[in-house]
């Protein structure tokens, strides 16, 4: 190892998070974790295993989320969670790519048309019930919040964490959000590691999955899916960054109860229909969000905080925006809690 490569493992290990936030990490409770007012304020939506399928959708819409939990309703055991992508799914299958995709129809016209799918179940429904897809890993109330952190950073597929009780029931739930929150809040006691670039960063220089902007929808979303990812970048025909696409873009089809045709669109075109219907409560970023790899951790997660995001895609320049990585929630979080 030559002089500027110790220079630089030297100045890579300088970068510490400190013992103030391992002592917060570790004095508050897992059940505590989330946002003060989350308990009032964000619903925890669940299902029955045994729920129609076409209820589960108008619950996922109304509050506004892509996933939620289902539980088995004869032993209240958790089961696994449902996605709206996995509603999708199965509807265009059911009904045909050609029936459903070319046309401005009304959803729920289209549901009372079709008796057999109006009675269809989650059950019916669910691709993934517990797998490494869609991992499990609940928490007891008690727990530290870096019992939360810990799997959250590791396992690749964890996007949420439950909190049960003594008796195994849920009655809370860790998102990314409320960890990206609690981070931003608590930056001043991260120590020298919320100064660390992403250059020095292992996990961030990775192949970042994309496609071209003239893609059609549809078959973005369902790489998405093969890929076991949540979000890929969208690149103009000089293979620059020009947008990102995200599975929770898909709750757009369900804006205005017209909704299939639109997947049939070029993901540029999607994207600009998000921007133009998407209203301040969605929060989506109106501009493309990006990092570089001079851009330190407490940036980083300034910037997820501030647009409610998960992933940032990383630029060589924000001239140039060739893509030289992503950054997700989970990298950071890896990097803060790896001592």
């Amino acid at each position: 190892m030559d002089k500027k490569d110790k220079k630089e493992a030297k100045k890579e290990k300088d970068y510490e998070t400190s013992l103030e936030f391992i002592k917060l990490l570790l004095q508050t409770k897992a059940e505590d974790f989330a946002l003060e007012k989350a308990k009032k304020d964000l619903p925890i939506f669940v299902c029955y295993k045994t729920d129609r399928v076409v209820d589960v959708w108008k619950g996922l819409v109304k509050h506004n989320f892509l996933s939620c939990p289902v539980i088995l309703k004869e032993e209240a055991k958790y089961y696994g969670f449902i996605d709206l992508v996995d509603i999708v799914k199965y509807i265009i299958h059911h009904f045909g790519p050609s029936n459903i995709l070319g046309k401005e129809k009304d959803f729920w016209d289209l549901v009372e048309e079709e008796k057999t799918f109006s009675t269809k179940t989650v059950a019916d429904v669910m691709t993934y019930p517990l797998s490494r897809r869609n991992p499990f890993h609940p928490v007891t109330e008690g727990y530290s919040a870096l019992a939360v952190l810990e799997p959250l950073a590791r396992e690749e597929a964890l996007h949420r964490v439950p909190v049960v009780d003594q008796d195994r029931q849920m009655f809370n739930l860790v998102t990314q959000f409320q960890v990206v929150t609690f981070l931003r809040k608590h930056l001043d006691l991260l120590g020298d590691k919320k100064d660390k670039p992403l250059k020095l960063c292992k996990n961030v220089f990775k192949d970042v999955i994309s496609v071209s902007e003239d893609s059609v929808a549809i078959e973005a979303f369902n790489l998405m899916v093969d890929k076991n990812i949540s979000g890929l970048a969208i690149l103009d025909k000089d293979a620059r960054l020009h947008g990102v696409l995200s599975l929770s873009d898909i709750k757009l089809i369900s804006y205005d109860a017209r909704l299939f045709w639109r997947l049939q669109q070029t993901v540029k075109n999607f994207v600009v229909k998000l921007k133009q219907e998407w209203d301040a409560k969605h929060e989506r970023p109106r501009t493309v969000v990006m990092a570089t790899p001079e851009n330190t951790i407490a940036e980083v997660i300034t910037m997820l905080a501030d647009n409610k995001v998960h992933r940032i895609f990383m630029v060589d320049d924000v001239k140039s925006k060739k893509l030289v990585g992503v950054v997700s929630l989970k990298d950071l979080l890896l990097e803060i809690i790896t001592f």
